[in-house]
């Protein structure tokens, strides 16, 4: 049997029942896509994909995606029995790899990362580390990123994922060199069972 899966990251239709683990109560990515800018899916909507929130409970229609009758193809909903809610949890499940215990959470506090992370990284990179607290890219790089130009630096953050994230500007920080802080930051983090290291170059 020849199996083609496709995975769409981040288009969620509903909260699992550990949503409030992960400060994720009321996620409903499609129903808020169709609810602001529309959706028009007439594909997957004829396989099934307007029928799937009648099997979630507490989980809204999708605008503009009504159940249909017969649908064309097998739907349903599977929760993850991994701990864990990331990109990289999720896709080690499907390949056969359960998580448990799930990847490290950095909490959401200032700071979030440990010195015992945050000291090697500045000394053996050799730059200043700002941030070091939770924080969505777009936001910390508008309230940041002037600084970290100006004084040649990273900035350092997380988020309710298992990641490290590092952003900095391309014109100060070249990007091979960006790559060269991650694999540092990647061996500092193994001992934490931290999911991702991530460059955000801006």
């Amino acid at each position: 049997m020849r199996v083609i899966l496709i995975v769409l990251d981040s288009v969620g239709i509903g909260e699992a029942p550990d949503a409030v683990d992960y400060s994720d109560v009321g996620s409903a990515t499609l129903q808020h896509i169709a609810e602001h800018v529309g959706l028009k899916l007439p594909m997957l909507s004829a396989m099934g994909l307007g029928n799937i929130p009648a099997l979630a409970p507490n989980t809204r229609d999708i605008q503009g995606l009504p159940p249909v009758a017969n649908p064309s193809a097998s739907y349903g909903i599977m929760q993850e029995k991994s701990i864990g809610k990331d990109t990289v949890t999720g896709h080690w499940e499907i390949a056969g790899l359960e998580l448990n215990p799930g990847f490290h959470l950095f909490p959401n506090t200032c700071p979030s990362f440990p010195e015992d992370i945050t000291g090697p990284l500045a000394s053996e990179s050799g730059y200043k580390l700002i941030g070091n607290k939770h924080g969505s890219g777009t936001a910390i790089i508008e309230e940041l990123g002037a600084q970290a130009m100006e004084e040649k630096a990273l900035i350092v953050y997380t988020s309710a994922d298992s990641v490290l994230q590092i952003a900095a500007h391309t014109d100060v920080i070249p990007i091979e060199e960006q790559y060269r802080i991650c694999e540092i930051a990647r061996k500092l983090c193994d001992p934490y069972r931290l999911g991702r290291v991530i460059a955000r170059p801006f």
